[in-house]
């Protein structure tokens, strides 16, 4: 697992990090022998599987989570459809050091945007749960703001050389009035300042142009 710090554009701080994975939860179906893949020792059979584990493998790692905002670990699609996740996460906790409180399951725009149910319906037993949510928009850009419960969001995920579109521009204006922290992909250091006057206030690994 590796983690990769999330700054403050402007002052440099580190203020969280975001863990990244060997490998993610592949929910595609599969047939005949390879049916048999899931169920080996490396491989976690069900999305809560995959979760759980890398729950407990984060709080074993040492890593301080006395972070101004909370790790962030992206969350596989088909968890957001399985009952009872939320508390179960919670539980795989119970046995570590951490609590649901230092993470953020980072949920892809697209997959809260794909199904029938609602975005709060979704994603409320994880918040009940204690656990933080980041919404990944960094690949979804509709023009709309999002109709989500006040209080369920914590962070947003966006691509800077996006920023000044439409879209963002939407969400940008929904995160400054329900108080969401906001998160730069492919951000530089030099545009910090003017990513923060839009409200842009921190970045995963800002590069540093020549």
């Amino acid at each position: 697992m590796r983690f990769v710090p999330i700054v403050n554009l402007v002052s440099g701080e580190i203020v969280s990090f975001a863990a990244e994975t060997q490998s993610e939860f592949d929910d595609r179906p599969r047939f005949g022998p390879r049916s048999q893949l899931r169920l080996s020792a490396v491989a976690p059979n069900t999305p809560a599987d995959w979760l759980c584990q890398h729950l407990i493998a984060l709080a074993d790692t040492g890593v301080s989570l006395n972070t101004k905002l909370p790790v962030s670990l992206k969350m596989p699609r088909a968890s957001l459809f399985h009952n009872g996740m939320g508390s179960r996460c919670a539980a795989s906790l119970d046995h570590t050091t951490a609590s649901a409180g230092e993470f953020s399951f980072e949920v892809s725009l697209g997959a809260l945007a794909s199904t029938r149910s609602t975005p709060s319906q979704l994603l409320k037993p994880f918040a009940d749960a204690g656990f933080h949510i980041t919404l990944d928009a960094t690949q979804f850009d509709d023009g709309s703001a999002l109709n989500i419960t006040p209080g369920l969001i914590g962070a947003i995920k966006i691509d800077a050389g996006w920023v000044d579109s439409k879209g963002n521009t939407h969400l940008l204006e929904q995160a400054r009035r329900e108080d969401w922290a906001v998160i730069a992909e492919n951000a530089a250091w030099r545009d910090g300042e003017y990513l923060a006057s839009l409200g842009v206030h921190y970045a995963i690994q800002p590069r540093t142009d020549a």
